[in-house]
């Protein structure tokens, strides 16, 4: 009988040895996933500029996101109506995405504007001129305090339907 108490007492250490260690694994690699990284997917577009004070690691999640006046559907509309597709990238026929990075200030004005993904230097000017004349923004907040964030937007040229759009 002693016999089968130090087994069940082996495989009981076994047990709680492997929980430890998925334990330990599981808080190195949020441990190296949150430091140094920050969000910038194609679903999200927003990856956090400002360090928060305390630590000075960028922040991941955001209490509120940034958001262009009216919305999502609303800067569709503002790109829409006010990009012009350049007449020499027509008659070349250049076509393609251009996508355009910028920060959105804590008080919701636009700078560091940059084209992270070009296809004509007139299409890309035409998206930096769209974006600088953006309006303020509804600025993203964390946890009450309003923060700057790197915004990510991708605009697409297309000659078919002279229409251009914006694929978010």
């Amino acid at each position: 009988m002693a016999h089968r108490n130090d087994t069940d007492n082996f495989y009981r250490i076994i047990k709680i040895s492997a929980f430890a260690f998925v334990l330990l694994a599981t808080g190195i690699i949020l441990y190296i996933y949150n430091n140094g990284f920050t969000t910038n997917s194609e679903s999200e577009n927003i990856s956090v500029v400002h360090s928060n004070a305390e630590n000075k690691k960028p922040l991941i999640t955001l209490e509120q996101k940034p958001e262009f006046p009216g919305g999502e559907s609303a800067m569709i509309k503002y790109i829409q109506k006010n990009l012009v597709y350049p007449l020499s990238a027509e008659q070349k026929g250049i076509e393609g995405r251009v996508e355009v990075s910028f920060v959105i200030q804590e008080n919701g004005e636009i700078n560091d504007i940059s084209i992270i993904r070009g296809i004509d230097p007139v299409c890309d000017r035409e998206v930096i001129r769209i974006v600088e004349n953006m309006p303020e923004w509804v600025s993203a907040k964390h946890y009450k305090p309003t923060v700057p964030v790197r915004y990510t937007l991708p605009v697409v040229f297309k000659l078919d339907s002279i229409k251009n759009t914006v694929n978010l």
